[in-house]
């Protein structure tokens, strides 16, 4: 028989009526409004959260020593310290102590754990940025009771961590210190060359590879057993360290004859793009692996240049030598791909900016007084840093004019890259800074 339509009608008002009903018994009373999930765009998640690092080194003394600490009224003057920078905020969000002359400094990419060498004292200090201004600091020390290591200074100097391990170098006692993320203790101690200086390691904290400047190898080690598994000859005096974001390849910069060389970590050995090593400027003292754009960056102080490697596959290449100012010392390219600013010392210090894709110079901003105790940097001291969103530059000033207390030197020139121009110049908590990272 046809069906009508109101009686079709009918049915479907009363099949709507029940749905209403079943809903409202569904949730208890409650009245329900639709709910827009917000989808995040390419360009990373606009929640996180990037911090800014910088280490106030104290001269290399403790407090009571330094002059410009001779009144101990000063609580600002009290101990070396981390300065935590809050990247969005452009603000201090906490002065943590530290042991005695820090030099070098992480934030681990598994815990998010800051990891700090202190070489006045051998000790590491740990803490996590997400603590804040009460975050807890632990300080551990490196040496073993006498007569396992002689006393005096170790010389630790470097730090690399993994999801799970932390690797500290100590050039004096030509050993690598692997240290339990989990227990914040010393797993182990593995003698590799002469004279490590810098340390690379994969992310799975499978290996760690060590460069030794006074035996011109890089040692391989497994932390299957913690054991020196091999040392790569490499070039001469080398020192800086990178390893790509794949793990597959670590790239050292040899000093003593300008060029770097490329270590394949699948087979240990070191690779010769083009039957060569790379050649790049005189004198690279510090390199730098860009994951946007899979170049390695080299900062060549003698010949007043940076050399760009197109990394990006094997075999890998100077894609351009970019001519700069004398004697520059740090570079920092922005995540975004669309510039990198390079660091020279003196009073007051300059900072150049350069396009990443056409490589002309964009421009200088000067910051402050950033002259240091040595003449140049060592092979640890990052002096310039770039923020992981792009908008912010960080430049440590060793020497810079403190408002706060004149009696302090040191400040951190926070440079914006929308303006390419200082937006602030942070007053130092303890004298001369002299490192810098940002995660």
């Amino acid at each position: 028989m046809p069906i009508s339509l109101n009686d079709s009608f009918r049915k479907s008002a009363l099949t709507a009526s029940l749905f209403v009903l079943l809903l409202l018994w569904a949730g208890c009373g409650e009245t329900y409004r639709p709910v827009a999930n917000p989808i995040t765009k390419p360009g990373g998640d606009p929640q996180s959260t990037h911090y800014a690092v910088v280490l106030n080194s104290n001269g290399g003394l403790p407090a009571a020593q330094n002059g410009s600490c001779s009144n101990p009224s000063l609580p600002t003057c009290a101990i070396p310290s981390a300065t935590q920078i809050d990247v969005s905020g452009d603000t201090n969000i906490g002065n943590h102590p530290v042991g005695q002359n820090p030099v070098h400094a992480v934030i681990g990419v598994g815990f998010g754990r800051a990891y700090i060498v202190n070489q006045g004292d051998n000790t590491l200090s740990t803490y996590s940025p997400l603590g804040g201004v009460g975050a807890t600091v632990t300080t551990i020390g490196l040496l073993r009771p006498s007569p396992l290591d002689p006393a005096g200074n170790a010389g630790a100097s470097y730090v690399a961590t993994s999801t799970t391990l932390a690797f500290v170098v100590e050039s004096a006692l030509n050993r690598v210190l692997v240290i339990d993320g989990f227990q914040l203790q010393v797993r182990s101690y593995v003698p590799v060359g002469v004279n490590p200086v810098t340390v690379a390691c994969t992310f799975d904290g499978r290996k760690a590879y060590v460069v030794n400047q006074g035996s011109n190898t890089v040692s391989v080690i497994s932390t299957k057993d913690d054991t020196n598994q091999k040392n790569i000859p490499v070039g001469s005096s080398p020192g800086p360290v990178a390893i790509s974001s794949d793990g597959n390849y670590v790239f050292v910069a040899n000093q003593g004859d300008g060029t770097v060389s490329v270590i394949d970590t699948n087979t240990d050995s070191e690779v010769l793009p083009n039957g060569a090593r790379l050649n790049v400027g005189t004198n690279p003292s510090q390199l730098l692996w860009d994951d946007s754009l899979k170049r390695v960056y080299v900062v060549n102080q003698g010949s007043a240049s940076v050399s760009i490697i197109d990394a990006h596959v094997f075999p890998q290449s100077v894609l351009t030598t970019v001519t700069t100012s004398p004697s520059p010392v740090a570079v920092a390219p922005l995540a975004d791909s669309s510039k990198f600013y390079v660091l020279f010392l003196g009073n007051p210090g300059t900072v150049e900016v350069y396009d990443a894709q056409g490589f002309y110079k964009r421009g200088t901003i000067t910051v402050d007084n950033n002259t240091l105790a040595t003449a140049t940097p060592t092979v640890n001291q990052v002096l310039l840093a770039a923020s992981p969103d792009s908008t912010r530059v960080y430049a440590v000033n060793y020497n810079g004019a403190n408002l706060t207390n004149p009696l302090i030197k040191g400040s951190t020139s926070i440079i914006s890259t929308l303006t390419d121009s200082v937006v602030l110049s942070m007053d130092s908590p303890s004298p001369n800074p002299a490192f810098v990272t940002s995660q």
